[in-house]
């Protein structure tokens, strides 16, 4: 049976050597072969080899089937990839022009192996590639093709839902629910969410299913993942990738426990109970969950990013962009505990809910616990103080600050400028590289602090593309995220996400707006970190003084935010008015109300 299956699996190698590269000369194209199919053949043989282990022989025969050939489609698509890469920075080009177009078409060819493997295996797969596409750092060729696995999840048919709530719960679905919708309202790589009614209170409700078949496969993806990217890292030490396979081993477990999730939704809920008038945050409440099936209530809205649902219900969508930030920047600065996965569809906006605690006119609905993480005290203090470096002018001694605190929370120094870049989402401000800012591109003048950024330029877009993916640096770019801790590099995810979010409700306030928020919630956070610090010392006329200063400067800058945030908060306002005076012209009120709304260019 191994035998068979290895041969299977160098069968499968084989094959896919049409996917050379047609430029490489005959004895590269050999030789990337040659190594593509040893990669491909030892993962089968290592998966296989796992699969022979299991005590059950017929449930190792079909595990290592299935490992040969998932592991197959992976180790294929990410070796040729690697190789692709290798042997395109190794040629010689004429211009600039030339190796951008190279580069860009290296881009694409690698981004559609991927996405024809992960498509063809399917289930956690599809999850790792749309993680992909919201990463920042990643080029747009790489980027865009993954935006099509948000719609490209399959339904779990009716009969499996009903024999895995029978099977989770020892319960029938009739016994469960007077009412239970057999289409999905929504339907995900790990689960799907269905509409239904609790026989015992009449309550609608959200009943989220996982897909029986990820129970099946989910060890064997897990292992096919770590074994094909440990023989990456084996060929191809520049492009380590192990941290990823760390990460799905620690992480998708948890996902697919839904009473894990459960705990984190909870948790979230009462971490925000302190500031329930203030911040328009809402938690579905769980009913009840085993690892596989969950009962929420059911929430009545509309896609964060809707606009005419939010212009139907008269909801402010720089309002909504600026509660969405407070909700995250609460999460990291205040809690140490943040949702990590809060792209559109994870995000709900609602009218709010009569008798209202807050100022607001919607709430903002959080869904999907399922990938969560808290923070170390000290890594937090840090990223606090980071940022608020960031954010303010560059002098000297701000300067050294935003380096000492981003080496301290784990980046290695000669990659400082790129992280600053993934972290902020802009070209690295004055002073990143160095004092003459060497290496740098000239077509982009740098600010000095994040206040000072201007609307993001083609020409600042292309130097963080042109900067990270030059020759010597994509393999930085990996360096940097095998050595950041997971918990930063799972923030940068976040911030990724949530300045796409400003960007797709097209608010019209300065895009400084969001960090001002962010600089606000960094100087409590390190004022409450003097504050323990000050309380852990002995009294003394020198600590008191220290204390004083660090609750002064936390008040000085909390108070110039503010008034900042007016400013630009007037500004916003005021460039709405522009739009509807300017829809008014064009197309009378209706013209009117659908340019303030963001709805007509």
């Amino acid at each position: 049976m191994a035998f068979r299956l290895i041969g299977k699996t160098l069968k499968f190698a084989s094959r896919s050597r049409g996917a050379l590269p047609s430029a490489l000369p005959k004895r590269s194209r050999t030789r990337w072969a040659r190594r593509t199919t040893i990669a491909v053949g030892a993962s089968g043989l290592s998966l296989a080899a796992v699969g022979m282990t299991l005590d059950d022989p017929w449930t190792a025969a079909r595990h290592s089937g299935i490992a040969a050939e998932r592991s197959g489609r992976i180790a294929q698509a990410v070796v040729a990839s690697v190789v692709d890469y290798k042997f395109m920075f190794q040629r010689s080009y004429e211009g600039k022009d030339q190796y951008a177009r190279a580069l860009s078409e290296c881009h694409s060819r690698s981004a559609q192996r991927v996405l024809k493997a992960i498509l063809a295996n399917g289930g956690v797969y599809v999850k790792l590639g749309q993680h992909m596409s919201s990463m920042y750092l990643l080029p747009l060729e790489w980027t865009q093709p993954m935006r099509i696995l948000q719609d490209r999840c399959e339904p779990t048919p009716f009969k499996e839902v009903e024999a895995l709530v029978l099977d989770e719960t020892g319960r029938s679905l009739e016994s469960w629910f007077s009412y239970f919708d057999p289409e999905p309202i929504g339907i995900a790589s790990l689960a799907q969410v269905h509409r239904a009614v609790l026989r015992d209170t009449g309550e609608e409700v959200a009943v989220k299913i996982q897909h029986p078949s990820l129970r099946e496969f989910v060890d064997v993806d897990i292992k096919v993942t770590s074994a094909s990217l440990e023989w990456v890292r084996r060929l191809f030490p520049d492009f380590e990738l192990d941290w990823l396979g760390a990460e799905m081993r620690e992480n998708l477990p948890k996902e697919l426990d839904f009473i894990h999730e459960s705990r984190n939704a909870a948790r979230i809920a009462s971490d925000f109970q302190d500031c329930a008038s203030t911040v328009p945050l809402h938690v579905p409440r769980v009913l009840a969950s085993s690892p596989r099936f969950m009962v929420m209530e059911f929430i009545n809205g509309g896609r964060v990013d809707d606009l005419e649902y939010l212009a139907r219900h008269s909801i402010d969508r720089n309002q909504v962009a600026l509660a969405i930030q407070e909700v995250f920047v609460r999460m990291v600065h205040v809690y140490r505990f943040f949702h990590a996965d809060p792209h559109a569809g994870n995000l709900l906006i609602r009218p709010a809910q009569q008798p209202s605690r807050h100022k607001y006119n919607f709430d903002v609905v959080l869904l999907d616990h399922g990938l969560c993480y808290d923070l170390d005290a000290q890594l937090a203090d840090d990223y606090s103080r980071m940022w608020l470096a960031l954010i303010r002018p560059a002098t000297q001694a701000n300067l050294e600050k935003r380096r000492y605190y981003a080496i301290q929370i784990g980046t290695p120094p000669e990659l400082y400028p790129i992280f600053q870049t993934a972290i902020t989402g802009r070209a690295a401000l004055e002073g990143a590289w160095g004092s003459s800012d060497a290496g740098t591109s000239n077509a982009v003048i740098r600010a000095g602090s994040l206040l000072e950024l201007k609307a993001q330029s083609a020409a600042e877009k292309e130097a963080i593309r042109a900067a990270v993916l030059q020759d010597g640096l994509i393999v930085g770019v990996f360096a940097m995220l095998r050595h950041l801790p997971r918990r930063v590099v799972m923030i940068l995810k976040l911030n990724d996400l949530v300045r796409n979010l400003d960007s797709a409700l097209q608010t019209t306030h300065s895009k400084v707006r969001i960090f001002t928020i962010t600089a606000r919630y960094c100087a409590w956070a390190a004022w409450r970190d003097d504050w323990t610090r000050f309380r852990a010392r002995n009294l003394t006329l020198a600590s008191v003084a220290g204390c004083f200063a660090s609750w002064w400067e936390y008040q000085s800058v909390t108070a110039s935010f503010r008034l900042l945030e007016l400013a630009l908060d007037t500004q916003g306002w005021l460039v709405k008015q522009r739009l509807w005076w300017h829809g008014l012209w064009r197309d009378g009120l209706r013209g009117a109300r659908l340019e303030a709304a963001g709805l007509l260019v």
